[in-house]
């Protein structure tokens, strides 16, 4: 999930992560400062989301990114790669 409001200068992210079977196990959102570009702004929630994994201690982690660009990043410089 991605907000940008530029009149106010703010932009919010969420997110979720679930496991193997589709169970819910946690969820993040975040109100921030700023009126980034929707591609800096999704970036922004997957570097949230990395940390909130590597917080959490998970391993053989899939993701599911909503922009193509980023998805097409990953695809092209991480696979076979374990973040």
């Amino acid at each position: 999930m991605l907000i940008i409001s530029l009149t106010k200068h703010k932009f919010g992210i969420g997110f979720c992560i679930r496991d193997g079977k589709g169970t819910f196990i946690k969820a993040k959102t975040k109100l921030c400062q700023g009126t980034p570009t929707p591609h800096e702004a999704e970036v922004f929630a997957f570097h949230q989301a990395i940390q909130l994994i590597q917080q959490l201690n998970l391993h053989n982690v899939m993701f599911e990114p909503v922009c193509k660009m980023i998805k097409d990043n990953i695809t092209n410089s991480t696979v076979g790669h374990n973040v």
